[in-house]
């Protein structure tokens, strides 16, 4: 009882947090500065968001804002572990900062059952048990004004989001792949939802948010708790 009380409690400060415009932003020019900034161009701190990623603090009990120009990021399929929690991904541009990639689900010819098999192999571990573009196991974590995307086409599942930490924010941003947009590993049956939730989550929060797909929206799990604004 007291652990569903916690679960509550800390959806309901969530709630608060985001809605009361305390949550960072940059797009009304409030000029927030980032820890890292991601630049194709070279003028970051990195050229790759997984790098970025890779450079965040394990276990960190602040939030690290990684900034990420406008660009096409179509080379890397990305992947936030464990212990890199309270990330928070802020693009430059809703519709010109796109983090993409291309693997799906495929029965025969690919490489732990992900085609095209030569882009399968290079990412071992927790990041090829899906399809997805951005894998995000770590907790606390946020996206705000960017687009994630599956460009593989009509040819099985492709997801863009896969998730599987609790309490994630999701701001401002675009989702689209073919058909399975955002799926939520720990949820009960196939979820294929604008957010959907890890069984044991407490809560994630979608606003302003617009998913294409060909099954973009649909229920998360069970006792886990979403809201779309």
């Amino acid at each position: 009882m007291t652990t569903l009380r916690q679960r509550f409690l800390t959806g309901l400060l969530l709630l608060a947090f985001l809605f009361s415009g305390a949550a960072f932003s940059i797009l009304n020019g409030q000029g927030v500065t980032p820890d890292i900034t991601v630049a194709l161009d070279g003028s970051g701190d990195f050229t790759k968001i997984q790098d970025a990623i890779n450079a965040v603090p394990d276990n960190s009990p602040t939030p690290t804002l990684i900034f990420i120009k406008r660009g096409l990021y179509n080379t890397e399929k990305l992947i936030v572990p464990a212990t890199k929690a309270r990330i928070v991904l802020i693009g430059e541009s809703r519709d010109e900062t796109i983090i993409s990639y291309h693997v799906y689900d495929c029965s025969a010819g690919g490489y732990e059952n992900k085609c095209p098999a030569e882009d399968a192999k290079k990412w071992p571990g927790d990041n090829i048990r899906t399809s997805a573009t951005l894998t995000v196991i770590a907790d606390d974590f946020r996206a705000e004004n960017l687009t994630i995307q599956n460009t593989a086409g009509p040819v099985g599942q492709a997801l863009a989001l896969t998730l599987r930490g609790d309490r994630a924010i999701f701001r401002n941003c675009n989702f689209s792949s073919y058909q399975d947009t955002k799926r939520s590993t720990r949820s009960a049956g196939r979820t294929n939802g604008i957010c959907p939730m890890r069984i044991r989550a407490p809560i994630c929060i979608c606003t302003n948010t617009k998913t294409r797909g060909r099954a973009p929206i649909g229920a998360g799990g069970r006792n886990g708790r979403g809201f779309v604004r």
